[in-house]
């Protein structure tokens, strides 16, 4: 009991704002139907909240708010994508305001993944222009005397972070011609367009349940093509006949511990060494710049600039993370499922969790001594096919520099829908 007296939570007075940072708690307040009053005081107001509208499409622009919901939309494309955003601004908040924060942290039940919650913070409000958390860390503070304002923001944050990660899983299960080696040339058969059944994807489609099958099943059939069908059917060898068999039964379950073979370009997998080629598909490359960049350049080679409407140019993006490679493979597995929505299972044995942290882990592993560097010179390559040569903060790209772009998401993924509806490029890595 001692120790724990000695850690306890020991809140400093509220942290003083500068002029700049009254302006923006200001803004925050009055977004969320707050006033502040000439003593400080923080009330609610009715009906006072202001109208929800598109934030300014250049990025730069937006106010300090619209700052701190781009940094909550990044949570699960670039920080955690199974988070727990309450935990993350409470335990960032407290390791930085209370007087005692980092003891308190290192005491908190490691089941709590406190530090863990911590770094997520301090890395999705990195993305932000302004500098944010002196507002976040005074309404965190005062939230003990008044905690309307705080759980008001929590609350639109951890909305901010679904409606976003909704957005990316509807765009890619309406985007699977990016699997496809030539969009516009090659096809699926039968087809999984918008508008097909979702009953007709995962594995019972006979293109797509290849490429959800880790290589070890995927290699005891023909060589996958996508073409329609003549009506003839290809001579199976008796383990695929034994998997097809499974699969009609509904028995067959592809182990989210392995990966699935869309991870590796086609006849590039080593049973020897699950790392060697890993996610150096072209596929894992186009979806990158599908979420990154826009759905013009998902087929398309490098431009070396990054458009000011994309997300790239939003969060100041400009190299590939393990945490961004994690969110896109399991976005690509669900997309080639049969699952309407996000989910955290696909069944009682496949867990999209686990193939989430199986990709993080790969990027930690350097026990293969026959690929030194491998997380490196992975991520290099991703980001080069992905970025090509940037500048290092794309977010100082003009506003004119992308005109079709809108920085409203929903916005702009259907007008790109409209406008690139079947992109035809070489692919770069050929």
């Amino acid at each position: 009991m001692a120790e724990e007296v000695a850690v306890a939570s020991a809140p400093s007075p509220s942290p003083p704002l500068s002029p700049q940072s009254r302006v923006y708690l200001q803004n925050v307040l009055e977004e969320l139907g707050f006033l502040i009053g000439p003593d400080s005081n923080i009330s609610r107001v009715a009906g006072f909240a202001k109208r929800k509208a598109a934030p300014p499409r250049n990025a730069t622009n937006r106010n300090a708010f619209q700052q701190i919901v781009n940094a909550a939309k990044f949570t699960p494309r670039g920080a955690d994508a199974y988070w727990d955003l309450g935990r993350t601004m409470e335990y960032g908040c407290m390791h930085a305001v209370d007087a005692n924060g980092p003891e308190v942290i290192a005491a908190i039940p490691p089941i709590e993944g406190a530090p863990h919650h911590v770094a997520v913070f301090a890395k999705i409000f990195a993305t932000c222009r302004y500098d944010v958390l002196p507002v976040l860390h005074y309404l965190w503070a005062t939230s003990r005397v008044n905690p309307a304002p705080w759980r008001s923001l929590v609350d639109r944050l951890k909305a901010a972070a679904r409606q976003a990660r909704t957005q990316d899983t509807n765009t890619f299960k309406s985007a699977l011609r990016i699997f496809l080696p030539v969009p516009g040339r090659d096809v699926f058969d039968p087809p999984v367009d918008i508008g097909a059944s979702k009953a007709r994807r995962g594995l019972a489609h006979p293109q797509l349940c290849l490429l959800l099958m880790p290589w070890r099943d995927r290699s005891h059939y023909p060589p996958l093509t996508f073409e329609r069908s003549s009506g003839g059917l290809p001579e199976l060898s008796d383990d695929a006949k034994r998997i097809d068999a499974e699969i009609a039964l509904h028995k067959y379950n592809p182990s989210s511990k392995r990966f699935p073979s869309f991870c590796y370009a086609a006849g590039e997998y080593d049973p020897a060494s699950y790392r060697r080629n890993l996610f150096r598909n072209i596929v894992v490359v186009r979806v990158l710049r599908l979420l990154w960049l826009t759905r013009a350049d998902a087929n398309d080679v490098p431009r070396n600039t990054i458009p000011s409407g994309s997300l790239a140019a939003i969060h100041g993006i400009t190299r590939i993370t393990p945490h961004m490679v994690a969110y896109v493979i399991v976005q690509m597995r669900l997309a080639l499922s049969s699952l309407p929505e996000w989910r955290t299972k696909e069944s009682k044995n496949y867990s999209f969790i686990t193939l989430y942290y199986k990709v993080i882990d790969a990027f930690a592993d350097e026990d293969d001594e026959d690929l030194p560097k491998w997380a490196n010179k992975t991520l290099d390559w991703l980001t080069e096919l992905t970025f090509g040569n940037v500048d290092d903060d794309p977010r100082a790209v003009p506003d004119e520099a992308d005109e079709d772009q809108s920085e409203d998401e929903a916005a702009a993924q259907r007008k790109r829908r409209r406008v690139v509806p079947d992109p035809v490029v070489s692919d770069p890595a050929s």
